[in-house]
């Protein structure tokens, strides 16, 4: 299968490295794939969470976070992680996340 990565940004940061943002989609199968393909050059991992369906989602999105700490390949690399809730102007979402 050939994996194709949808949205891909290059930028350059004030000391002129640069570094590459990949948006890994959410989908399970596409996911994976994705983390198979870029775990071994993560810096960061920047985890967006829809807290307006995290009581559903809860479950899911804490067995990604601890596959994603726990992969080997991933630990080495030693990645600054940043968890970000979006939707939280909706009237149902949690407010503690």
């Amino acid at each position: 299968m050939i994996f194709k990565v949808p949205n891909v940004a290059s930028y350059k940061l004030e000391d002129s490295k640069k570094i590459q943002l990949i948006d890994i989609p959410g989908a399970d199968r596409l996911r994976f794939n994705a983390v198979q393909k870029f775990k071994s050059s993560v810096c960061g991992i920047i985890l967006v969470i829809n807290s307006e369906k995290i009581q559903k989602e809860v479950r899911d999105v804490a067995e990604l976070l601890f596959s994603l700490l726990t992969d080997e390949k991933i630990h080495r690399m030693n990645p600054r992680l940043l968890i970000a809730a979006n939707q939280q102007d909706c009237a149902i979402a949690k407010k503690w996340i």
